[in-house]
């Protein structure tokens, strides 16, 4: 027996438990073996068949198997007795996840408050002032306040965040702090000290139509000290000459001009190109949101312009937009290339907060449809370096103070938020958006690119106002309902009321799972193969990341050679939802089988379950499919 222990929180491997291996009987239960997790979260247990004698000494049967799982004071922290596996066969696999694992009181479990990372047994000892104080050390980390190392422990979002990892928005900041002083009955004085984030220094703006950029170049405060909001002088150069903005594919963005006579009469002088960039790409980003066809509703909702502020924030964070007055912040570190994706992104969250800007159900799926979808926007502004597929690709960043994970790294991780905490597939579930978009769409020509699908996520997100039906699974739902061609998002349909005749077992999520796995098997362009398992994008231009060197990752234990007589037994123990295992069955060439049987069988908790099995043929193409 062998298997992984892991946290149902992190998805983290856990170390050092017992793990101990039972064969059920009638009268006692025999215990086989037992060993403990390495670094990996990884045990095995072998044992001999002398060791599941029946009470008659029988030694021709099977083990019917489970396991306790205990921690180094043999305290038991989970058993599968409840989901014994009958007659399991020579090796057999379980795997754990292990809800809320190794949080001792000293070391409370984080939640999420608007997103943001926060120790909440810290948080709640904090005073009004010390609040604060927290958002004033976050606009400038160099400031001398009081409990400062309460006050980075209480948000290691903010102050713990990890400088290794990709840079992302930090959307919730605002609301997070006006939250928590509204519950301290001071709401009033963190909209006062907001009031000025630039603490006094002068403030220059750059306007575009409907855009209007603040920032600051005084490198010292008027009281005395260095300004942390201060353009960096290498991004504070006034342009020589006029010059073409343009993306990475040529696609001109806009003109960067010298002359004041050239710019939107609103501007008082000539501002940095850097600043410039960043107008120009906003007023870009939003002419393409609000038109055909995008057609998303007009983020300014009835505001002369969206402001943009260039200000110092905390490491890790690009960019973050904020629903109480319609106003986004970017990093004054980012680089042209990070704007190039972040400026869409966060004008595409005000467009989804007009929507709706409500913090979601619990285990909805609210991140994902933000920031998943903000990613699949984001690449239909500006097509190339393809983020949407390096974050489905990323690797293992749980250990972030706001951790995420790769939806292909880690396709056993959900969609949903858990309870308090966001999903870790936040980002790479754009994949998923881009998915829903390139098959159920009516924009998919090669002249829609990069607009291809927008009006796929549209009707998504229409359905997630407060009003409808919030951020659900529901809403997703009823928005792929709206959407063309056949099948439903995840239910399988009937022709009768009482669901015993089935019409149709076509679904997009189920599609999805085999898309993932199978896209990268052949050319798209290639004679014969399944459209509905493919991606427009697999072939990219150079520079950019292609989608088809990815697949979701099987684990050693998941891949499977199977000769004539053996056998295998599997076990996933807390599942996920809305997540998925893969398992790659071949034949051994040695000793082929005549036949494979795949035995499917399901305890408690999976109210909705899918199994598929595709057989793949000749040509690396799916040939049968089994749902």
């Amino acid at each position: 027996m062998s298997g992984t222990i892991r946290d149902y929180d992190t998805g983290n491997p856990i170390a050092d438990v017992k793990v101990r291996a039972y064969d059920k009987d009638l009268l006692r239960d025999q215990l086989l073996g037992g060993a403990v997790t390495d670094e990996n979260g990884r045990y095995e247990i072998t044992f001999s068949r002398r060791e599941f004698m029946d009470l008659l000494g029988t030694l021709d049967r099977h083990p019917d198997v489970f396991i306790k799982v205990y921690d180094l004071k043999d305290r038991l922290l989970y058993s599968t007795e409840n989901s014994i596996i009958i007659d399991s066969i020579r090796h057999t696999t379980i795997d754990v996840m292990l809800r809320h694992f190794g949080h001792p009181a000293q070391d409370e479990p984080l939640v999420n408050l608007f997103g943001i990372a926060v120790n909440l047994s810290e948080v709640s000892k904090l005073s009004a002032k010390q609040v604060l104080d927290a958002y004033r050390l976050m606009r400038n980390p160099k400031l001398t306040v009081e409990n400062a190392d309460l006050i980075r422990r209480a948000f290691p979002g903010l102050f713990l965040r990890r400088t290794d990892a990709p840079a992302e928005c930090g959307n919730g900041i605002h609301e997070m702090f006006r939250f928590l002083m509204k519950e301290r009955m001071a709401e009033a004085d963190f909209d006062d000290a907001d009031t000025d984030p630039y603490g006094g220094a002068t403030v220059r703006q750059f306007f575009t139509a409907n855009i209007v950029v603040k920032y600051t170049t005084d490198a010292t405060l008027p009281g005395g000290g260095a300004n942390p909001n201060a353009l960096p002088a290498a991004s504070a150069t006034l342009p020589a000459a006029d010059s073409n903005y343009a993306m990475p594919n040529g696609t001109l963005i806009g003109v960067v001009r010298t002359s004041l006579a050239d710019l939107h009469p609103s501007n008082t002088e000539v501002s940095p190109t850097y600043i410039q960039k960043a107008g120009l790409l906003s007023e870009y980003s939003l002419s393409h949101y609000i038109s055909l066809p995008f057609s998303y509703i007009d983020p300014r909702g009835g505001l002369a312009r969206l402001e943009f502020r260039i200000l110092a924030l905390p490491s890790g964070v690009a960019g973050y937009a904020v629903p109480s007055d319609f106003h986004m912040e970017l990093n004054t570190t980012n680089p042209d290339s990070q704007n190039l994706g972040t400026v869409p992104h966060e004008l595409f969250h005000l467009v989804q907060f007009r929507y709706n800007s409500g913090a979601g159900p619990a285990n909805g799926i609210r991140s994902c449809v933000m920031e998943g979808g903000a990613r699949l926007l984001e690449e239909s502004v500006n097509e190339t370096p393809n983020r949407y597929v390096e974050s489905a690709a990323e690797g293992d960043l749980s250990s972030a103070a706001v951790p995420r994970k790769g939806i292909f790294s880690f396709p056993e991780e959900t969609l949903l938020d858990i309870g308090s905490s966001q999903s870790l597939l936040r980002y790479a579930s754009g994949l998923l958006w881009k998915y829903v978009s390139e098959h159920h769409s009516v924009h998919t020509a090669p002249g829609d690119e990069p607009a291809i699908g927008v009006d796929a996520y549209r009707k998504i997100i229409e359905r997630m106002t407060a009003s409808a039906d919030n951020f659900t699974v529901a809403a997703v739902r009823k928005g792929r309902a709206q959407l063309p061609w056949y099948g439903s998002f995840d239910k399988f349909g009937y022709y009768d009321a009482a669901a015993t005749e089935l019409s149709s077992h076509e679904t997009t999520w189920g599609n999805f799972l085999i898309a993932n796995y199978v896209h990268r098997l052949w050319a798209p362009a290639a004679p014969g193969h399944d459209a509905r398992f493919d991606y427009m994008e697999d072939n990219e231009p150079a520079g950019a990341t292609t989608l088809n060197a990815f697949s979701p990752a099987i684990k050693t234990e998941n891949s499977i050679v199977l000769s004539q007589g053996s056998a295998e037994t599997k076990s996933v123990i807390n599942h996920k939802p809305y997540a998925a295992v893969y398992y790659e069955i071949v034949p051994s060439s040695a000793s082929v089988p005549p036949m494979m049987r795949v035995n499917f069988s399901t305890t408690s908790g999976m109210s909705d379950p899918l199994v598929q099995i595709v057989r793949i043929g000749a040509g690396n193409k799916p040939v049968d499919i089994h749902r």
